[in-house]
């Protein structure tokens, strides 16, 4: 069943457009007639030119051979003269045969070729001159052309005579001044010939431009005479047209208005010749733009929706077979966009006599908002059951309880679960009733609670309180609603919210409060000071903490800021040790001085720890009062700490003048030394064993020379320039290579140039004490030093691959001079120093340090340090 829509009818025959076009098409074929005719002369006037420059560029070239040939008396300059005049020579031939009544035109256009004009030109050529030639421009151009070719007649009698007298004789061969003559009238014929040549093209060019405005004339007045019946063919057929779309717009208007204001696309479908017409309403509502678009896209069959196609061809087909009432269905078209809408289908046949289905008509209407709508309420009603479900569900596996409060009304209505909850089928219909199953302890803050929220003076009411259950004893729930809705004044209206049994919760927080009590009340028994703080404020402190400060019981300390209640010159130091907690590093015990009530400092012993409270940081800590002893332990820990110090800078100091003295004094001493056995030497020359041996004692001093510079470098290692300590770095492990017989490597990654001198001569002390014990205890081979850069903190590292260390050779107070040198030099620069295995089962020397030493506070920490080992 392929049906196609109807095509636009032809109202008129060939013959008739022929009879009302003919004029034009006269027109249009003289006016191409014409134009063909102006290209055509205006290519034969350029081809004249052409032929001109051809005509004179050969009639130069063969004076030029003739005038050589002269001189040269060589037979092959005669011969491109006549190769160069063939050219003029064939024009000429041609120019005589047009001439004529009744030319040979084969002959001219033999003509023509000789004379090298292309063969596409030669038919303009001819005809130019057969019809034009009596034309005076044209006729004047000729005659020019002859005269010129009479000047090339001459010139072949002076070259017949010149090739005639030289391939005379020699003896026969006329004077010097005959050839000279000869040559004269080659130059006069020569210079004859260029008026004539331009005279000649300045005929054809105006011959050509005569001809091209009479031709442009003649095509101007034919072009405005066929615009004129141009103009006025299209008048007449748009009067007849715009009449014809006038009668067919005002039947189409009718024809709109009635389909629109039904809203109704129509459809009339020829089932003899099978053609469809289908109203512009019925294309717009399958979102189609134009006419042209809709008649290529549109067919029933591959628009229907792929549900929907068996169904509604099947009940056509019966309809048109049985001749049934009406049909009438519900189906899905498919829309220019790809979509489906819901349309409403009423259609009716008519039919032939003998029972032949003829037309099949109807209408279609857009039905698709009624069916989302019911397609909307069935989703409705099917999530309303789900829901229900669901909540069902969740309200079981909360264990809470419903319940909605009307204030206008004062009723209460119950939901879901309250059995379980209270072991109650039923609850109190109304506020008051219900207030009876209220603990009598909570009954009086509930109403108070439930007003506030009315007056929204809060977002939401929870509260918690006991009701009664149905077998006596007492339930903790906590109820929480809010307002559902409110008039246009904001007066509440409906209040709804969920009632939950918190009994294990209330259990578990009474156990918890009794725990509290109880330590709390062990801590406040206590002899030790104990304070909990915040990362800036007292959260707790026990009555020991107070009277160790002077405080009462009664005084408002908890909320007090730490710092304010530790002493100025201290608060460094305890920002330090939180620091350190906060880490986690082990803070050992230390003294500070604290404020206390009356402004005086008392000494205490502290303790610190961390720990996460509540998912925030809290720093626990413990006091006890400092004795005399613990005091001094402080104080010869700290003096130890600045004797260390000051020993380090003055074992630099005096190295660094003993390396002075070295280099300046005894260094100078020797270099004389050296210079005077050098002259001495050029003193003894006669004497050889002499000279021997002042050979053998300079060299002598020369190795002193070197090894005092040696002393002074390794005194004084790491000099004050940029990239001292780098220079320093790459000269011990060279110097490791040759000396020992070990191979050393040095690596820098990152921007080292800057180190301080300090921190240099340190650093460098630590690689060589850590290389001599690498080298004497651990029998390596194999030494690498590499400095890295990790964020703030600076790193260097000595790997080497010998026998390794044993944990106890490496504590902190093992007495050997050189670890506790390497200890003291890494606490000189703020650096933390520490030991590992390496990974080829030797000892890895690692030291970190501040990057910044002038922002230090103490709090730098060593990196990770797993790729070394155990630390």
């Amino acid at each position: 069943m392929k049906e196609r829509l109807a095509s636009p009818p032809r109202g008129y025959s060939p013959q008739a457009l022929l009879a009302v076009l003919w004029p034009l098409l006269v027109a249009i074929v003289l006016l191409l007639a014409l134009g063909f005719l102006t290209l055509r002369l205006t290519n034969a006037a350029r081809a004249y030119v052409g032929g001109e420059g051809l005509w004179s560029k050969s009639q130069k070239e063969a004076v030029m051979h003739l005038v050589r040939y002269a001189g040269s008396q060589q037979e092959a300059d005669y011969q491109g003269y006549l190769k160069a005049l063939a050219v003029p020579l064939g024009d000429r031939i041609a120019r005589l045969e047009l001439e004529k009544a009744s030319p040979d035109l084969a002959l001219a256009t033999a003509g023509f070729l000789q004379g090298q004009n292309h063969p596409d030109d030669i038919p303009g050529m001819i005809a130019l001159f057969r019809y034009f030639r009596h034309y005076p421009l044209f006729d004047k151009a000729i005659r020019q052309w002859a005269e010129a070719d009479l000047q090339i007649e001459q010139l072949q009698s002076v070259a017949g005579e010149l090739h005639a007298l030289l391939r005379a004789a020699p003896a026969l061969r006329p004077p010097a001044a005959r050839l000279q003559a000869l040559t004269q009238d080659i130059y006069r014929l020569n210079e004859a010939l260029w008026p004539i040549e331009d005279a000649f093209s300045d005929a054809i060019n105006e011959t050509s431009r005569e001809l091209s405005r009479v031709l442009y004339t003649a095509m101007t007045v034919l072009s405005v005479l066929l615009l004129g019946f141009g103009v006025a063919l299209s008048h007449r057929i748009l009067v007849r047209t715009q009449r014809a779309e006038h009668e067919l717009r005002i039947i189409n208007q009718r024809f709109e208005l009635a389909t629109s204001g039904a809203n109704d696309g129509i459809w009339d479908w020829n089932l003899v010749t099978r053609e469809m017409y289908c109203s512009p309403r019925f294309r717009e509502l399958l979102g189609y733009r134009s006419e042209a678009e809709f008649q290529q896209a549109y067919v029933l069959s591959s628009h229907l929706h792929p549900d929907d196609a068996v169904p509604v061809l099947g009940n056509l087909r019966n309809h048109l077979a049985n001749r049934s009432t009406a049909f009438n269905m519900e189906l899905r078209l498919r829309c220019r966009d790809g979509s489906y809408r819901w349309f409403h289908a009423r259609g009716r046949g008519a039919w032939h006599a003998s029972g032949r289905p003829l037309r099949f008509s109807g209408a279609i209407t857009d039905i698709t908002l009624r069916k989302l709508a019911e397609q909307e309420q069935r989703e409705m009603l099917e999530l309303q059951r789900k829901t229900a479900e669901e909540l069902d569900l969740a309200l079981h596996g909360a264990e809470v309880a419903l319940w909605a409060y009307t204030p206008a009304t004062g009723k209460v209505i119950h939901m879901r679960r309250w059995e379980t909850l209270l072991g109650r089928k039923t609850m109190p219909a109304t506020l008051d009733e219900w207030q009876k199953l209220v603990h009598p302890d909570d009954r009086a803050q509930r109403p108070l609670a439930l007003q506030k929220y009315l007056d929204d003076e809060t977002a939401y009411r929870e509260s918690e309180f006991r009701l009664r259950h149905a077998a006596g004893h007492w339930v903790w729930v906590r109820s929480r609603g809010r307002t559902i809705t409110r008039d246009e004044n904001g007066v509440p209206l409906h209040y709804a919210g969920v009632v939950m049994d918190i009994s294990p919760q209330m259990a578990a927080r009474r156990l918890e409060h009794e725990q509290h009590r109880f330590l709390q009340t062990m801590i406040e028994g206590v002899d030790t000071g104990v304070m909990v703080a915040g990362e800036q404020f007292i959260t707790y402190i026990n009555t020991s903490f107070r009277l160790m400060l002077g405080y009462t019981p009664d005084d408002p300390v908890v909320g007090m800021a730490v710092d304010d209640m530790i002493a100025p010159d201290d608060r460094a130091l305890a920002q330090q040790r939180r620091r350190k907690a906060l880490a986690g590093r082990p803070v050992p015990a230390g003294l500070l001085r604290m404020k206390k009530k009356d402004g005086s400092l008392v000494q205490l012993a502290l303790n610190l720890s961390f720990t996460l409270w509540k998912g925030a940081p809290h720093f626990i800590t413990t006091a006890t009062m400092a004795s005399e002893h613990e005091a001094l332990a402080v104080r010869i820990h700290a003096a130890r700490n600045r004797f260390e110090r000051t020993l380090l800078s003055e074992l630099e100091a005096q190295q660094a003048d003993i390396a002075r003295e070295l280099h300046d004094s005894l260094g100078s001493v020797l270099a004389g030394i050296s210079l005077m056995l050098g002259g001495a030497r050029g003193l003894a020359a006669g004497d050889p064993e002499l000279s021997r041996h002042l050979d053998h004692t300079q060299e002598q001093v020369k190795s002193a020379a070197e090894t005092t510079r040696a002393l002074a470098r390794g005194l004084m290692p790491v000099g004050s320039h940029p990239g001292a300590f780098l220079r320093a770095m790459e000269q011990l492990t060279s110097d490791l290579s040759l000396a020992k017989s070990v191979w050393g490597t040095f690596e820098a990654n990152g921007d080292f140039e800057h180190v301080p001198p300090e921190t240099g001569v340190h650093l460098y002390r630590i690689a060589q004490e850590a290389i001599s014990n690498a080298v004497r205890h651990g029998h390596a081979t194999r030494i690498d030093v590499q400095l890295d850069m990790e964020g703030e903190s600076l790193l260097m590292s000595i790997e080497d691959n010998g026998t390794g260390f044993e944990r106890s050779d490496v504590r902190h107070d093992h007495p050997g001079l050189g670890l506790q040198s390497m200890a003291a030099r890494a606490k000189a620069i703020h650096g933390h120093l520490s030991f590992a295995r390496a990974a080829s089962g030797g000892c890895a020397v690692v030291i970190a340090w501040p990057q910044h030493p002038a922002d230090f506070t103490g709090e730098s920490l060593p990196p990770d340090l797993s790729a070394f080992g155990e630390s």
